[in-house]
């Protein structure tokens, strides 16, 4: 089944449908090019594609819709299956 790792905590505000979708996170060391991601802020949650991670620096393949206030939002990675 599916399986979630430890979330990370956002911290820098997202501003839902912009652009370019960039996330900074507390602890990047489980995101990597093609995880697929959980953001959540425990009232909203939604799904995207990392193109690029590195440095705590997330860029989504698609922006997100809603809006997420910087250390309330947490970004979970998806386990990869074998």
């Amino acid at each position: 089944g599916t399986q979630w790792q430890h979330a990370a905590r956002l911290v820098d505000a997202v501003e839902g449908g912009r652009q370019a979708c960039t996330l900074r996170v507390d602890d990047g060391r489980w995101f990597n090019e093609g995880t697929t991601v959980r953001v959540s802020d425990g009232r909203t949650t939604e799904y995207g594609f990392v193109l690029a991670a590195g440095r705590g620096t997330i860029l989504l393949r698609d922006p997100l819709v809603n809006d997420y206030a910087a250390y309330a939002g947490e970004v979970a990675p998806l386990a990869r299956g074998e």
